[in-house]
């Protein structure tokens, strides 16, 4: 579906962008890897401005083509945090540790104590930065701030020009890069919902303890004062 409305709205797109022209005058005209640009910067709302509509009426298509990139990636997240087996599912409905398979070979291991999304995005960022150095002649400084504001949506650098290996290198950075950005994110918000979880549970068994040695103790100081009546009685009886 990601697939079909990123293209669907580039073949749109390319009909409704005006001509990309810069400061000299000169003036491009929109080509399609500028309009898959544009479909996939607007959808996934990262909005870096480098190119604009012919006039106001294609802006309600734009407006409705964000719309469905925000509740596809909310949507996303919130599948995500409630995924079957998942780590907040399994300890909201009391079943963290069970059936937890564990590893059987050194690779399954590795596997297992690698943090893969957090290893790719660092990868794929290095990447974006290294391009931004090279390609456009950017200092690292201006590589690392375009790359973290446009994997995170805050699109506060513009690309820089419109080439065809510009807008279809931004456009595989930004459709790998956001979704593996959120994913660690939501990674992040998993862990930090654990720690949570935990603390309450741990809360909740501190108290049922409390409650054990309480009804304990309540329960011995009875015995007690049954065993000091019972003495009492036994010894008026001798008495008598």
């Amino acid at each position: 579906f990601l697939n079909m409305w990123l293209f669907a709205g580039a073949a749109i797109f390319y009909h409704t962008l005006s001509p990309f022209c810069n400061a000299a005058g000169l003036c491009t005209p929109i080509t399609y890897p500028m309009a898959m640009y544009y479909s996939v910067q607007c959808g996934l709302s990262v909005g870096f401005g480098l190119l604009i509509e012919r006039n106001g009426g294609p802006r309600w298509y734009t407006i409705f083509h964000g719309f469905v990139g925000v509740t596809v990636m909310a949507a996303a997240l919130t599948l995500f945090l409630l995924r079957p087996g998942g780590r907040l599912v399994k300890q909201i409905s009391g079943e963290e540790g069970e059936g937890a398979s564990k590893p059987t070979s050194t690779f399954q291991r590795v596997v297992r104590l690698v943090p893969w999304p957090i290893v790719s995005l660092v990868l794929l960022f290095s990447t974006i930065v290294t391009f931004r150095c090279l390609y456009n002649h950017w200092s690292f400084t201006d590589g690392v701030y375009f790359t973290f504001f446009a994997l995170s949506t805050g699109g506060l650098l513009s690309p820089g020009s419109v080439s065809d290996v510009q807008m279809l290198f931004c456009t595989f950075a930004l459709v790998v890069g956001i979704p593996l950005f959120g994913s660690v994110m939501a990674r992040a918000v998993d862990l930090s919902l654990d720690k949570h979880v935990q603390a309450v549970r741990s809360s909740e068994r501190r108290q049922k303890k409390f409650h054990y040695l309480e009804r304990k103790g309540w329960q011995s100081q009875a015995a007690t004062v049954a065993e000091a009546y019972e003495k009492a009685a036994a010894a008026a009886a001798l008495a008598d």
